[in-house]
């Protein structure tokens, strides 16, 4: 009864529904969404797949990531990290998934735990600030401020929404 007007179960059991007086209106066709993930409460920032693409990982603004199974939709995992996370990535062989924070230490997630790896860089961008350690260095005019932050060592590299990627090395 729910299944699109033009599927083939509709077909394959239309007969089953003639007790029906009123069905209620569906679509014509399928549609291709397969499913719609929900538990966070901000804005999803981040997104993956496992390399066995059984797994994504989500990263939203509610400073959690969640780790979801590819084929059910069902939540696996919910990681409360305290940070805004723009950045996941998978091993190559999936056991673990690597989240950046920017501000924030990187961290790496196996087997179900959260350790705290070695962070990455003294530079950093919180809000519109790049920072080197806890002290803001360099305030960012707002035709400056990034869409999206990478961070490597003493040097950062910033994507703007109008295309344009700026890169900048601070003297340590």
């Amino acid at each position: 009864m729910f299944t699109p007007r033009n599927s083939v179960v509709k077909q394959q059991f239309a007969k089953l529904l003639t007790c029906v007086e009123r069905a209620p209106q569906v679509e014509r066709k399928w549609n291709a969404l397969l499913q719609t993930l929900e538990g966070h409460s901000e804005w999803v920032y981040a997104v993956v797949f496992s390399p066995d693409g059984k797994t994504v990982a989500s990263a939203s603004f509610d400073k959690t990531v969640k780790l979801w199974d590819a084929g059910t939709g069902t939540e696996l995992r919910t990681l409360q990290v305290q940070a805004y996370i723009f950045k996941l990535d998978f091993s190559r062989d999936g056991s673990s998934l690597f989240i950046d924070g920017g501000m924030h230490p990187t961290f790496l997630v196996c087997d179900k735990q959260c350790v705290i790896v070695e962070r990455l860089s003294d530079v950093a961008v919180k809000g519109n600030w790049i920072y080197r350690g806890e002290e803001p260095v360099i305030w960012l005019p707002t035709d400056y401020r990034p869409n999206c932050i990478a961070v490597y060592q003493n040097i950062a590299v910033f994507g703007y929404r109008t295309g344009a990627v700026t890169i900048l090395q601070l003297a340590l």
